[in-house]
């Protein structure tokens, strides 16, 4: 295949962005940032030098760095002006944490080009218009942050593709909405698609929902083909993963059932909610709560079940109904740091998940064992939903879902409180793991935070499909633990093979996502057989203290205004600023 046009005259310039890409697909930043300062003072880069660098920052999350890089960029001018490309990759580096930032950058680049103050980025010109890639990196950003209300802006600005109306969709299944997720979907939508609208009208009490899923079956095997490079190991990659994705939407399908909306209520009470850097509490939590998970959805269906009518009496009985279940929300103090999960659940102890993706794990751990509380802590607000989905669908009463990272629903436990940690297959900081200094799940903080929220003899356990990922975390183990040895052959100190069993905390061998994946044969970086296992127990290292519970804190509610009193004090608005215009 012929190599792409590299920008740039020079031989010198060509080279540098070639060794920069380098680089970055070894996804080690601080080498990629330390090459393009040595091309800036060589006075040999472009804007395809400073693209790649802004895409290294995407993948590590650093979009104070990216938003400098564009601002040099810029200043240098000429070739070096900064395009969508690098642009696009500043935005995927702000999402990552601060979804607001991301979008802010992309109304700066709709802006490209005209009088409007310049963006933190610098001052922009007409390359740096945004295009689909750019409006699906922020869609994916607000579907990972659970942020409908940004990506609705979003859709304003660019026209959307068929991958676009997906994961807003999505984000509309996760929040309870099945009805503008149709919408937004259209005529096209695939199986996925159509069973994650069935599963929200599931949760909602909706028989509509064996219909949907019904119809969901009907057009497995249709998919969206735009895009994609056409190279042939890529070509069977992606074919091995439609096949996939048809495969798990069949089986997502045939559970799809009607549920009590209560029970869905029930459910949503147990969930904790992220920040970027605290988990939430109070009317914080409660509005996180309705935009990421329909909380105020799921009330007034389960309100309307209870006491059906059209009437207007009947209407306000549940509004009112739905206000004091959202106050109790609101003031719930339970959910304010440090936290006992057994407060929420009746259960003699506490185990938690990391990455818990769909939850099929979590769910299984929680059927097999009800005398323990699974909190099952992912990252995605989507995959998060999806874990709530199971718990209603399954009846698991015993298990609590955390949206946020890994690190601050640790350090948010009570310390002390948890007997054992599960982290099943987390992904890499690389494939290879070598040269890399991405940020992962299992970091030094979150070891640090695990150590705080396990009790002494606690156990934080990994299973690992990549072995370069697990040597590369036995080789330098947190003070806090002790190696644990197992029942399975070792490859390295501290590292095994074998089929995970119920001796290391799992419920039975039985079938897991990844299993189906693998047999598919999508990874081409993942054992097909072999598990990497990794045991480690909590000993009596200290580490830093968390802040403790402030229990007298009282949770202000404004009073809420009818509809027509708000239209009455808007309306007094207007008057007013018109009169003072005059």
């Amino acid at each position: 295949m012929e190599a792409p046009q590299q920008e740039g005259k020079s031989q010198r310039t060509r080279r540098l962005n070639d060794e920069l890409h380098s680089l970055v697909r070894q996804r080690n930043l601080k080498a990629c940032l330390a090459k393009l300062a040595q091309g800036e003072k060589d006075k040999n880069v472009d804007g395809r030098s400073y693209a790649t660098a802004c895409a290294a920052c995407g993948d590590a999350g650093d979009g104070a760095k990216a938003l400098e890089l564009l601002r040099t960029a810029g200043a240098r001018g000429g070739k070096c002006s900064p395009g969508v490309e690098a642009c696009t990759a500043a935005v995927k580096a702000l999402g990552a944490s601060d979804v607001d930032a991301a979008f802010s950058l992309v109304e700066a680049m709709h802006r490209a080009g005209s009088s409007h103050a310049p963006h933190a980025c610098g001052p922009l010109t007409d390359i740096a218009k945004p295009n689909q890639r750019t409006l699906n990196t922020l869609l994916r950003a607000c579907l990972t942050a659970g942020r409908i209300d940004v990506a609705k802006k979003a859709l304003t600005l660019v026209e959307p593709d068929a991958s676009s109306k997906t994961y807003v969709a999505a984000m509309y299944c996760a929040a309870l909405d099945p009805i503008n997720a149709r919408k937004t979907l259209g005529d096209d939508a695939d199986a996925s698609s159509l069973v994650a609208v069935a599963a929200a009208e599931a949760l909602l009490g909706e028989t509509k929902c064996t219909e949907t899923a019904r119809q969901a079956l009907t057009v497995v095997g249709r998919h969206n083909t735009q895009g994609i490079r056409d190279d042939a190991r890529r070509q069977a990659s992606n074919e091995a993963f439609r096949r996939h994705r048809d495969e798990e939407a069949r089986r997502e399908a045939s559970v799809i059932e009607v549920v009590p909306a209560s029970r869905t209520v029930e459910a949503l009470k147990r969930v904790l909610c992220c920040s970027q850097s605290e988990v939430l509490s109070g009317v914080e939590r409660r509005d996180a709560l309705n935009l990421r998970f329909g909380l105020d959805e799921a009330l007034f269906a389960s309100e309307r079940a209870r006491a059906p009518g059209d009437g207007r009496g009947a209407k306000k009985k549940r509004r009112d109904a739905v206000r004091v279940v959202r106050d109790a929300i609101a003031s719930d103090a339970r959910f304010t740091p440090p936290i006992d999960v057994l407060e929420l659940v009746d259960a003699t102890s506490i185990v938690v998940e990391l990455g818990s993706g769909s939850g099929e794990w979590a769910a299984a751990k929680a059927l097999h064992d009800p005398t323990i509380a699974l909190l099952a802590v992912e990252s995605r607000c989507d995959r998060a939903a999806s874990i709530i989905k199971r718990s209603v669908l399954d009846s698991v009463n015993n298990l609590c879902v955390a949206h946020g990272a890994a690190a601050n629903v640790l350090n948010a436990l009570a310390p002390g409180s948890v007997s054992c940690i599960h982290a099943n297959f987390p992904e890499p900081p690389s494939q290879t793991c070598i040269d890399t200094d991405m940020p992962h799940m299992l970091s030094g903080e979150c070891f640090s935070s695990a150590a705080r929220a396990l009790k002494p003899g606690g156990r934080f356990v990994v299973v690992s499909d990549n072995e370069a990922f697990a040597r590369y975390l036995v080789a330098d183990i947190h003070e806090a633990f002790d190696t644990v040895r197992l029942p399975y052959r070792e490859v390295a100190a501290g590292l095994y093979v074998g089929a995970p069993c119920e001796q290391i905390g799992w419920p039975s061998k039985g079938d897991s996502y990844f299993d189906r994946l693998w047999r598919r044969g999508v990874s081409r970086h993942s054992a097909t057989a072999d598990r990497y296992v990794m045991c480690w127990e909590r000993n009596g290292a200290a580490v830093g203290a968390v802040p403790e519970r402030h229990d007298d804190v009282v949770v202000v509610e404004k009073k809420r205004k009818s509809s027509k009193g708000l239209k009455h004090l808007l309306k007094k608005k207007r008057k007013r600023r018109k009169k003072a215009s005059e």
